[in-house]
């Protein structure tokens, strides 16, 4: 169920100077700063780059950073277009690494399982599930509901003490036109693994 939750910015925590970007720079790029700590900045015309003291990730320039009303995790940050949504968690957990968790099929049908338990699911298929050389999982899965049909991708993984989840999602019937823009926030989600999480 955690990967099913989306969410906006984090709590408390001092910003790493090689993240943060000039305020009259990211208001030029129309971008939001949140708490000093994360600044979405241009990659390049069509490419933005969310950077956090733990992670980042690209997402196109049609995506808006988006917050949350209440915040439920350590970290969130969520990134909208219409229903497209990508959205980062981070949540402590008492694993060393995600094998500990169980295989990336095993954590694909956990996934899978808690989504055909949500409220309104009237099914769920794991369409992908396999372990990536940086040691993270790549997950894809669909869902159809009473809400409408939603086609998932999540990355996920744990380092320090610590969760995390990117989750990129669409209408089924529009998965097709936003494949390109949700894999390439799958395929760029990267930690900062020289730096140390504090608690």
């Amino acid at each position: 169920m955690f990967l099913l939750l989306l969410a906006v910015v984090v709590r408390g925590l001092a910003p790493d100077p090689a993240c943060v970007v000039a305020r009259s720079e990211a208001r030029a790029l129309s971008t939001q700063v949140r708490r000093g700590l994360l600044v979405a900045i241009a990659a390049n015309p069509t490419t933005n780059k969310f950077s956090s003291r733990d992670f980042e990730f690209e997402y196109t320039s049609d995506f808006e950073i988006k917050p949350k009303p209440v915040k439920t995790h350590l970290d969130e940050v969520l990134v909208k277009n219409g229903k497209r949504q990508i959205g980062v968690v981070v949540d402590p957990v008492k694993l060393a690494s995600l094998a500990d968790f169980g295989s990336p099929g095993d954590v694909g049908a956990r996934v899978v399982a808690a989504e055909r338990a949500r409220d309104g699911v009237t099914a769920a298929d794991l369409l992908d599930a396999r372990a990536l050389p940086d040691g993270s999982y790549r997950l894809e899965y669909t869902n159809a509901s009473s809400r409408g049909d939603t086609h998932f991708l999540a990355r996920v993984t744990v380092a320090n003490g610590r969760l995390y989840i990117l989750t990129a999602q669409a209408r089924l019937d529009d998965f097709p036109d936003a494949a390109p823009a949700l894999n390439l926030a799958a395929d760029s989600f990267r930690l900062y693994s020289s730096r140390k999480n504090k608690n």
